[in-house]
C-alpha cells in the first residue's frame, strides 16, 4: 500500500505533536514542513529523524506538489489565508480549530460562500484537537 505523505504547515509545538501522532499511523509519513522560523523547522526535523523537505512558507510547499495531505498547524490567525491557498490544490486538508477560525474571522456567510465556490470538490474538513 502506498504511504500517505503529509506536509505540515507551521512547525511549532502542535506540529511536533502531530509528527508524533502521524508516526503511529501505518503507511503515513511526514515528508514536508513549512515555517519561516529555522529553529522550529530544526526541532521538528530532530523528531522526524528522516530527510524532509523544508520550506519558508506554504506556497513553496504547494508549488513543489509532493504531499497528499496538508496539515495546517500554524497560529490560528493564519489558518484562513493558508486554507484559501491549500484548498485550491484539491488535496486532503487537516486544519486545527477550523470552526473557531471561520466564525471568528469571517462568520457563517464566508463558510457558505467558500463551499459554493468549491462545490465541485468533495471537501472534508477534519477538525483536530489534541487533548493532552
Amino acid at each position: 500500500m502506498k504511504k500517505i505523505k503529509y506536509g505540515i504547515i507551521g512547525a511549532g509545538t502542535m506540529a511536533r505533536e502531530h509528527i508524533l501522532n502521524i508516526s503511529l499511523i501505518d503507511n503515513a509519513e511526514v515528508v514536508a514542513l513549512a515555517d519561516p522560523h529555522e529553529d522550529s523547522l530544526n526541532q521538528c526535523k530532530e523528531i522526524l529523524k528522516t530527510k524532509v523537505f523544508c520550506f519558508k512558507n506554504h506556497l513553496e510547499m504547494i508549488e513543489k506538489n509532493i504531499v497528499d495531505v496538508y496539515l495546517i498547524s500554524s497560529p490560528n490567525f493564519t489558518h484562513l489565508e493558508i486554507l484559501k491557498d491549500v484548498i485550491k490544490t484539491k488535496k486532503h486538508i487537516l486544519v486545527e480549530n477550523l470552526q473557531k477560525v471561520i466564525l471568528q474571522y469571517f462568520g457563517l456567510r464566508w463558510s457558505i460562500d467558500i463551499c459554493r465556490q468549491f462545490q465541485s470538490l468533495l471537501m472534508k474538513f477534519i477538525i483536530t484537537k489534541l487533548v493532552i
